[in-house]
């Protein structure tokens, strides 16, 4: 990291005390990206799926087809941090970029099996994505050990 390297092509980060103001003039807005973040609201039982944003996020953890061109976060592995397709993925400091996260694939699976609301016509989307990304989280976590 810059803060221990002495090569002069490194750039410092001001002290905090320093870049008070930076943000100042920024604007709340809601972020581009989808990925675990957006996924939150569902997740945590917060959002029933039946919303209309809520459909959104469960057609992005839907399996994929390789020919497929939307934007999605199902990996034959489990719920990836960011979608394939958004321009970060993989890019730079690539922590919560791209990967797959036990923690967050638990409140996934946990939260699409979280029932439909009675005669809704999502109970089949919910299903399928619910035992793909089971399937194939629990067979990553089973060939890793």
């Amino acid at each position: 990291s810059p803060d221990f390297c002495e090569c002069p092509g490194c750039r410092r980060a001001k002290k905090l005390e320093e870049r008070k103001d930076m943000f100042s003039k920024s604007k709340p807005s809601h972020s581009p990206h989808l990925g675990y973040v957006s996924l939150f609201p569902v997740l945590l039982g917060l959002l029933p799926w039946e919303h209309p944003r809520a459909r959104q996020l469960l057609e992005a953890l839907q399996p994929a087809l390789p020919s497929d061109e939307r934007d999605a976060l199902w990996s034959k592995h489990g719920v990836m941090s960011l979608s394939a397709r958004d321009p970060l993925f993989g890019k730079g400091e690539n922590y919560w970029r791209g990967k797959v996260w036990a923690n967050m694939n638990y409140l996934a699976i946990s939260a699409l099996a979280r029932p439909a609301a009675a005669g809704s016509q999502l109970a089949a989307a919910l299903q399928t994505a619910h035992a793909s990304l089971r399937e194939g989280f629990v067979s990553t976590v089973l060939g890793a050990l």
